[in-house]
């Protein structure tokens, strides 16, 4: 009997263990979202939304961007998920942005522009209806609600006077130089105020406090690399 046979006549007798199970994954995973489409509903960015709720550090998304803006409500779902996503988000202004399309922007990681475009800040436009008492009531609230956003996503983007302005009525127009200037300005204002509050959290603890995971955001000339 040669060596072979004497092999497979004993090949019952090896134990055979069970395989150590192994899985791929993906070192990270690069998006591209298209939003060109007035704001009508929250279901427009369904998807995008779960997908940076389930991204996970080094995904990116890329978010191609025009639009007139549209309904404030649609799109609060997705500038929460752009705050909390652990995946680096990029937006890059096609064409005319406006109105609440510009709150995407405000809460973007880095954006770019291309030539020629026109960004465009305004109040929240909205209608009411129903009695008179109820028609109050919910001016008197989305009024409220409304600044209070404003004020929070455009500081440090518009100066106080201009901020306020608008929330009595002006519009604001800004091209790609000026609007990358301002983006720019404002993320070191920011920075300033994140790290003048974590001193002073430190100071109140004796301890060293967690920095932010999300880095400030910056404006880039849309030649540079992304």
């Amino acid at each position: 009997m040669n060596k072979r046979n004497k092999d497979e006549d004993n090949e019952d007798l090896i134990p055979k263990w069970p395989a150590f199970e192994l899985l791929a994954k993906p070192s990270s995973v690069d998006y591209i979202a298209n939003i060109n489409k007035e704001f009508a509903h929250s279901e427009q960015f369904d998807d995008i939304v779960y997908s940076m709720e389930n991204a996970n550090e080094g995904d990116t998304f890329f978010i191609r961007l025009t639009t007139p803006g549209g309904a404030l409500q649609a799109v609060i779902p997705l500038l929460n998920a752009m705050n909390n996503t652990l995946a680096d988000v990029h937006v890059h202004v096609d064409s005319d942005v406006a109105s609440a399309g510009t709150l995407i922007l405000m809460c973007a990681d880095s954006v770019s522009l291309n030539d020629y475009v026109e960004v465009m800040m305004h109040q929240v436009s909205f209608g009411a209806y129903g009695n008179g008492h109820k028609v109050e009531q919910q001016v008197n609230h989305t009024m409220k609600s409304s600044k209070k956003l404003c004020r929070t996503m455009y500081k440090h983007f518009l100066t106080p006077a201009e901020l306020e302005a608008m929330l009595t009525g002006t519009e604001w127009y800004f091209d790609k130089e000026e609007f990358i200037e301002r983006y720019n300005n404002r993320s070191v204002k920011l920075m300033e105020e994140i790290e003048t509050q974590i001193a002073e959290m430190e100071a109140a603890a004796n301890a060293p406090v967690k920095k932010p995971r999300k880095k400030f955001p910056k404006a880039v000339d849309v030649s540079e690399e992304l």
